[in-house]
């Protein structure tokens, strides 16, 4: 409901159209599929990483009931909403660990991207940016299916992901804001952990070394890549902010809000992975519990608000 009333809304629809006809669309459009020399353009880069990701993901999710039960026996146990969740999983840290190698590449290594030049950091862009970006556009779009689907996260995490879809899609079709969107994506590496959070406790290992180690790695993890990654980010931003001026007006609004909704996000989540943190070290309580509240996850501790599903 949420998700249909974003799409009907008018403001929606006047930025669909304005950016449908903008000038950075239709001349990547013009481009065509092939360059001369028979590679893909930018255009085909999009489409075939965009179509490769989104295949896969979609035959993991809607396999997934006929290959789990081969490895994970309860899994037939498990409530529709639960499997659901599950069946999203293997396409969560496929694309994660994907996503984090190549933005990582082109944020911190990659020089044209880091390196300085005459050209604005907003408007460079490479042939790994857009297979990052068409990717991604795979990626979030079957997620966000099966997240307003089945409500998994809630009203929040559905707008997270329209948030990342929006951004995505300004940054391909406007052609500006690569580095700064592919900057964001870099949060996905704790998705690995979140997800193996969720497998390892329906397994029933919530009291395995594993499941507490993995704890461990959702809260280094999240310091680095949602804590420490957003102030290399804001100081990057602050650094050169002169360039700032040369975005459109859709990717200024994008710049402003999006990385600070997530970043509240993040700090929210934060605090209580930091309050389970502090119980594994204070005897208080058995560790397994400590460990358990270590690894509450960004989707799962919305749904603890929302529902009964998890936990």
């Amino acid at each position: 409901y949420l998700l249909i009333n974003i799409l009907k809304s008018a403001s929606f629809v006047k930025m669909a159209h304005t950016i449908l006809k903008s000038q950075s669309f239709l001349e990547l459009m013009n481009k065509g599929f092939f360059e001369e020399n028979g590679l893909l353009t930018e255009f085909g880069l999009i489409i075939v990483s965009f179509g490769i990701t989104f295949a896969a993901l979609s035959a993991m999710y809607y396999f997934s009931p006929y290959y789990t039960p081969l490895f994970f026996k309860g899994y037939k146990s498990m409530t529709k909403y639960e499997r659901a969740d599950w069946d999203t999983r293997y396409g969560n840290i496929i694309f994660s660990i994907f996503i984090t190698y190549m933005a990582g590449r082109i944020v911190f290594i990659d020089p044209d991207f880091h390196e300085s030049g005459d050209i604005p950091f907003h408007f460079r862009e490479t042939r790994n940016s857009y297979i990052s970006l068409g990717s991604a556009l795979g990626y979030f779009l079957i997620d966000t299916i099966a997240t307003v689907k089945y409500m998994m996260g809630g009203p929040a995490m559905v707008i997270h992901h329209i948030c990342a879809l929006g951004s995505i899609i300004n940054a391909l079709i406007n052609r500006e804001g690569h580095l700064y969107t592919l900057w964001m994506l870099l949060t996905e590496m704790t998705t690995p952990f979140i997800a193996l959070r969720y497998m390892l406790e329906k397994m029933g290992y919530k009291q395995h070394v594993a499941y507490a180690i993995n704890g461990v790695g959702i809260l280094v993890g999240w310091v680095i890549a949602r804590i420490i990654n957003f102030v290399l980010f804001y100081h990057h931003f602050y650094t050169y902010r002169d360039q700032f001026t040369v975005l459109c007006g859709l990717s200024k609004a994008i710049v402003l809000t999006v990385p600070a909704f997530l970043f509240f996000l993040n700090i929210f989540w934060f605090t209580k992975i930091v309050r389970g943190a502090l119980k594994l070290f204070i005897p208080s309580k058995p560790s397994t519990d400590a460990a358990s509240e270590i690894s509450i996850t960004a989707k799962d501790m919305i749904q603890e608000d929302i529902s009964d599903k998890d936990d």
